[in-house]
């Protein structure tokens, strides 16, 4: 995983963060890729209940 995004998803992690990380590493295609995502509720839940996004979620709650 990138160090600087393992780094941003710490216990006091804002929102204002994960922007910020977004905007500095990210391209503009890729920021409106996850903006369409994030929007669109459906899309979302399909991915969250993914086993992969169920393995991360588990991996980042220890």
């Amino acid at each position: 995983m990138d160090k600087k995004l393992e780094s941003l998803l710490g216990e006091n992690t804002s929102e204002k963060d994960v922007k910020n990380y977004m905007d500095k590493n990210l391209s503009q295609s890729d920021k409106e890729k996850i903006n369409a995502v994030l929007s669109d509720k459906q899309k979302l839940n399909e991915i969250l209940s993914s086993p992969f996004a169920q393995e991360l979620m588990k991996k980042f709650r220890k």
